[in-house]
């Protein structure tokens, strides 16, 4: 995935938490919070924003 798409999965609510996705490779998106902790990963052919934005609110209310 390109990074602004990448970014785009993430709502401003997730990035203001300092959440953030990578493109490691051609095949994976990995969910990162703010300290660099790992949290998620998915095979970027498979995954979808709605997936991807679920695990980003589970991580923020998981925080709360």
């Amino acid at each position: 995935m390109i990074k602004g798409i990448l970014q785009a999965c993430l709502t401003s609510r997730h990035q203001a938490a300092g959440l953030y996705l990578e493109e490691p490779d051609d095949h994976t998106v990995v969910l990162f919070d703010v300290t660099g902790r790992r949290l998620a990963v998915w095979n970027s052919t498979k995954a979808t924003v709605k997936e991807i934005q679920d695990e980003a609110d589970k991580r923020l209310y998981s925080r709360s």
